[in-house]
């Protein structure tokens, strides 16, 4: 009971210093739902040449739907080579041997190209309307030779928000940046979403800072692409967070393995689950999903329509980001209540000893008065250990004394939220909601709990027997066989947790979490309503001592990663926090009756194995 007082007062201080922070953020949240859509250029230029119509038309066509942006490549000289505009020709005996000749019939053209290689270094001849070139074959697609004025000019008269999407070539010095970013097409833009694999003026890092300074100075928004991993990207974003945007598209080549609703929900799900301000949009210029323009229009449009539907407004972002973090009185508050549960959590493994709270709080609270962003990043990490697990250990002493399971279900879930309320408002800060700072330690987070768990299912002497008696004289080998399948899954469960998981969702699962998308709004997360509180509820429903401790522990393991998940929801500072508590709430409600599944799939099947387990044996029949 002493300990549950620990676990009280914690539960105030948190809830009490997450109230201012709670509102500023249900009302920043709240107001930013404008979503800029950037559709690219060179896609509907292909469009167009494809059905034969002018690509300025159907931008005018874009712009009469409400769509103002579009996003302007930098010009490739494979590019050039596959519209004509730069065909090859054969050199002179007297020409250089390390040139290759092209024949550019337009003058304002040639002049762009011959002007951008030369600031990039290249050597350039120029004979009539024959350029002579040292690009390399594997170059020709990796970096920009100019821009094309003529449709930058166009679709400027056209009232378009131009945003250029400019190549890096390695290794600029802040010289040649400085003569890149003083062409004309850099009056013309308001925004930057770089091409390539890299961002303009990597790796270097004065370039990247004349960048910024250049970014600043004209007021210019980049968009720091999801899932990209544009090289220099970290450091630019570091140096000009209030001019950094994040921004979500789908590359072509992942595009042709979707259809036009499977990325319109992407689309969706970037917006409502991460809060992008930017969408860049590619065209399906592929078949089967590539029909027509019309096809390719009704996307787009159907895009928009679901941005609006759901309370979005289609229209420009605007830069500079305001900066914004949780106070630093708060901070120091959080890290007493955590280390109140930690006390709780040294109590349940050792003696309890008081000594303990100074011993974490004190580090703690210097950290955070020395760096606040790296205090918030530890304070965020331990969190993510105790809470969880504390969560876990209340149920574990609750079911194993038979008394007071209800009212242990109340502190669980108290334990919980204060965990997911410390770093939800511990890690409000406006770099981590613009992800150029992220929560530390997703893995430990998620790893931690369930080994603790284990631990202490064992040290509490859970089940009257040792970790050697279970593994080497309790354990059956068909349940061997379990443990092995659990060990499998169990390595599929980190390597599915993040941005690019191992085993990828297959078709029935994405289209299940579509349909539950579409059903809930915020789909809950499978680990909490398919895992951790069916195996709650089951704990609940069978007697402790009528379950083998190898189901048991089955089952304790599942709440674990249930609770750890649940966690995880809230460090995402990025996804609006109501969103986040729709998305429990679902998970919970729907984990009702998926346990009810479970509890009849398991009792029929053990009806079945008393029927027929014992066919063959001898002395028995059918009959018995």
């Amino acid at each position: 009971m002493r300990k549950n007082i620990f676990l009280l007062v914690g539960f105030l201080i948190i809830f009490f210093f997450s109230l201012p922070i709670l509102s500023e953020r249900w009302e920043r949240e709240s107001q930013s739902r404008v979503v800029e859509l950037v559709v690219d250029w060179n896609d509907l230029e292909w469009v167009g040449k494809t059905e034969g119509v002018d690509p300025l038309l159907l931008a005018e066509e874009l712009k009469k739907e409400g769509f103002n942006s579009l996003g302007i490549s930098e010009l490739t000289w494979r590019q050039l080579v596959s519209q004509g505009r730069a065909v090859p020709v054969a050199p002179s005996p007297f020409s250089s041997p390390i040139l290759r000749y092209f024949q550019i019939s337009d003058p304002l053209l040639r002049e762009a190209v011959k002007t951008h290689l030369l600031l990039l270094g290249k050597e350039v001849e120029e004979k009539g309307e024959i350029l002579g070139v040292n690009i390399l074959y594997e170059e020709e697609d990796k970096i920009g030779v100019g821009w094309d004025y003529r449709i930058l000019q166009a679709l400027q008269e056209q009232g378009f928000r131009l945003i250029l999407r400019p190549y890096n070539r390695y290794n600029i010095p802040p010289s040649v940046l400085e003569s890149l970013l003083e062409e004309k097409a850099w009056e013309m833009t308001e925004g930057i979403i770089f091409s390539g694999d890299s961002v303009l003026g990597a790796p270097r890092t004065d370039s990247l800072r004349f960048l910024s300074s250049f970014l600043e100075e004209k007021g210019l928004f980049w968009g720091y692409l999801e899932f990209v991993g544009q090289k220099g990207e970290t450091t630019l974003a570091s140096l000009t967070p209030h001019f950094t945007l994040r921004a979500h598209s789908i590359p072509p080549e992942e595009l042709k393995g979707y259809t036009p609703g499977e990325a319109r929900d992407r689309f969706l799900r970037a917006v409502k689950e991460r809060s992008v301000p930017i969408l860049y949009l590619r065209l399906f210029t592929d078949p089967p999903a590539f029909e027509s323009w019309e096809k390719n229009l009704s996307y787009l449009l159907s895009v928009k329509k679901e941005l609006v539907d759901n309370g979005y407004t289609p229209g420009e972002v605007s830069v500079p980001s305001t900066s914004f973090s949780p106070p630093l009185y708060s901070l120091l508050f959080f890290s007493l209540a955590l280390s109140f549960f930690v006390f709780y959590l040294w109590g349940s493994f050792f003696r309890p000893s008081f000594w303990i709270i100074p011993l974490c709080f004190i580090p703690l609270a210097g950290l955070i008065f020395y760096n606040p962003l790296w205090g918030m990043r530890v304070l965020g990490l331990l969190a993510g250990i105790v809470y969880p697990t504390s969560g876990v250990i209340i149920l574990i002493d609750a079911i194993s004394s038979g008394k007071g399971k209800l009212q242990s279900l109340g502190w669980a879930f108290m334990t919980l939220f204060s965990g997911a309320l410390t770093v939800s408002m511990g890690l409000y800060h406006w770099l981590f909601l613009l992800r150029i700072y992220q929560y530390w330690g997703v893995k430990v987070s998620l790893i931690a709990p369930p080994l603790l768990v284990l631990f202490y299912l064992f040290k509490k002497s859970y089940w009257g027997v040792s970790i050697q008696q279970v593994l080497l004289e309790d354990l059956k080998r068909f349940e061997l066989l379990i443990v092995a399948f659990l060990g499998i899954a169990a390595l599929l469960y980190l390597t599915r947790s993040g941005n690019f998981p191992l085993l990828p969702a297959g078709g029935l699962e994405t289209r299940i979490r579509s349909l539950l998308e579409r059903l809930l709004f915020m789909r809950p997360r499978t680990k909490e309503f398919l895992i951790g509180y069916p195996a709650l509820w089951l704990l609940f429903y069978w007697d402790k001592d009528k379950v083998r401790p190898a189901y048991s522990l089955i089952l304790w393991l599942g709440v674990s990663v249930g609770f750890a998940t649940f966690f995880n929801s809230f460090c995402h500072i990025h996804t609006p926090f109501l969103y986040i508590l729709l998305r429990f709430l679902n998970a919970l409600v729907l984990s009702l009756p998926v346990a009810v599944i479970y509890i009849v799939v398991i009792k029929l099947a053990l009806f079945l194995w008393q029927r027929i387990g014992r066919w063959g044996e001898r002395g028995h029949s059918a009959e018995n």
